[in-house]
């Protein structure tokens, strides 16, 4: 530890070679209990310090920036930026005033504890800024390192800067009490309860970031979703007490680091590592218009191309097994038979099956849900090729456009709430009873003996 009470050089001689040196300069003898002497060897001095930090930021622009910008290196380009040589080369200044000033005011040892403390207070508070620009750039190099691109190295950099700073604060406490560090820590730990509360955010933040980073829960870059916060988008920054979000509506999001340990987070790195995107979406079918299916209905759904292969196996398969059962084929409740809906669903499946940009290798069906108030839910359960936003919502609004328009041809209805136009066609069914029943329906279905080649 520097202390600057006690001169480096405690040589008296030295004193008086120098005021004779000046004497000479001026030519003349000064009076001994005067200032002159000091002044002249101060400013002396306090220029000699000036010359020496131009000739090291002269020798650094010269020759150190060259060298540095001829390398391949990212880090000591960081240390330009962050200006580590301006800010180290300050303690070679520094260094001199500390080793000079018992010298030239060695007839004021009062005056020289007070400076030299002061220098060695500098001198503490120069090498903090250099370790932090040394720090920063440390950052700057490996945040665009593969390697490193998804750990929170913000958060230890900042980490690296409390610890610095905290050593830093003890030992200028300790420079101008002249107590040793290690009693300084000693009080710091006895006020242990207080530095817990000071610093409980910081606490807080540091272990959750260790947790995200050792258990890999969340990375820079990655789509994270917090209901309680409002955040739903891609994390650009991790530091070592916030997350900042970017959400998809452009704004941004800070959220406390242990967040991410105490909250509930939605993590959607597994879809984009995964080979697709689910699409679970459902369609609501009036289960008024669900019925078993005629004869001529099975020799209409048969025209259809996709679904005709389905309806003539499964058909003859009935077939058989009401044969072997002698089951009375007048009503179509007893034995089994095939139904509109159902031949709809394997209709949307095998639709899903030839559609190129959903991904068979993962899990494809189209099943039924419990029934609501509001209908049959036929969910659509698949994933998209492309994990991209756009071309997902393209895909699955091209799936639903389809199925919503085929569901007619099947003599089905697709649920929705009664609109204008519904209770008009309600309120003209009344005042024209004749219109009601199987031909008003047949008037608003579509023209299902359309010629194979039109549909």
């Amino acid at each position: 530890m520097i202390d600057p009470a006690q001169p480096v050089h405690p040589i008296p001689a030295t004193g008086r070679q120098l005021e004779r040196l000046v004497d000479r300069l001026i030519g003349q003898p000064i009076d001994p209990d005067g200032l002159i002497h000091e002044i002249v060897l101060l400013a002396t001095l306090f220029i000699l310090g000036a010359l020496l930090w131009w000739l090291l930021r002269l020798f650094t622009i010269r020759v150190i920036y060259p060298l540095i910008r001829r390398s391949r290196s990212q880090w000591d380009d960081g240390l330009i930026q962050h200006r580590f040589f301006r800010k180290f080369g300050k303690l070679a200044p520094l260094l001199l005033l500390r080793h000079a000033l018992p010298l030239v005011l060695h007839r004021y040892p009062d005056l020289v504890s007070v400076l030299g403390t002061l220098v060695a207070i500098a001198f503490v508070l120069t090498f903090l800024q250099s370790f932090s620009a040394v720090m920063n750039a440390s950052y700057f190099a490996l945040k665009d390192d593969p390697k490193y691109r998804d750990k929170p190295l913000r958060s230890y950099i900042q980490l690296g800067n409390i610890i610095a700073g905290t050593i830093a604060a003890v030992i200028i406490i300790s420079i101008v009490f002249g107590k040793n560090p290690v009693y300084i820590f000693s009080a710091m730990g006895a006020a242990s309860a207080v530095l817990l509360l000071i610093f409980k955010d910081t606490l807080l933040g540091f272990v959750a970031s260790v947790q995200l980073a050792v258990n890999d829960m969340v990375r820079v870059g990655d789509w994270v979703q917090l209901d309680k916060y409002g955040a739903d988008g891609e994390v650009t920054d991790i530091t070592l007490t916030t997350v900042k979000v970017r959400n998809w509506d452009m704004t941004y999001t800070t959220i406390p680091t242990y967040s991410f340990i105490a909250d509930s987070v939605r993590n959607w790195r597994g879809m984009q590592e995964s080979p697709g995107r689910r699409i679970k979406r459902a369609l609501h079918i009036s289960m008024g218009s669900i019925r078993f299916c005629r004869a001529d209905d099975l020799k209409r759904y048969g025209r259809y191309q996709l679904v005709a292969g389905y309806v003539h196996d499964t058909q003859q398969a009935i077939a058989a097994y009401n044969r072997e059962r002698t089951v009375d084929p007048s009503l179509p409740i007893n034995g089994r038979n095939q139904t509109n809906v159902g031949i709809f669903r394997a209709y949307a499946e095998l639709y899903l099956q030839q559609e190129p940009r959903v991904n068979k290798d993962m899990m494809l069906m189209v099943r039924q849900q419990p029934p609501t108030p509001t209908g049959l839910p036929l969910e659509v359960y698949c994933f998209s090729r492309n994990k991209s936003w756009m071309e997902f919502e393209r895909l699955a609004a091209d799936i639903f456009d389809h199925l919503i328009a085929a569901a007619a041809w099947f003599d089905l209805e697709v649920f929705q709430t009664p609109t204008g136009s519904d209770m008009r066609a309600y309120r003209a069914s009344m005042t024209h009873p004749e219109a009601t029943g199987e031909d008003a329906h047949h008037r608003s279905a579509p023209n299902l003996s359309t010629p194979t080649e039109d549909l």
